[in-house]
């Protein structure tokens, strides 16, 4: 289950204007369903690796190597 994420910035803001989807939603569908790694998603949305990572963190989308 995705966390929703309650104060977004305007840069959160604009990516989700710019996919067309909620921001915690488009990352679990990035990182989860197509098994992206956290570089491609950064390049993807046009965000820094650490933001990438932060917003991973505060959406609940959790490292894949937690499962192994």
């Amino acid at each position: 289950m995705v966390k929703r994420i309650t104060k977004k910035t305007k840069t959160m803001k604009a990516v989700e204007r710019e996919h067309g989807e909620v921001l915690e939603e488009l990352l679990r569908h990035k990182f989860v369903d197509e098994g992206k790694s956290i570089r491609q998603i950064a390049r993807e949305i046009k965000k820094q690796y650490k933001t990438t990572v932060y917003w991973l963190k505060k959406a609940g989308v959790y490292s894949r190597r937690l499962f192994f």
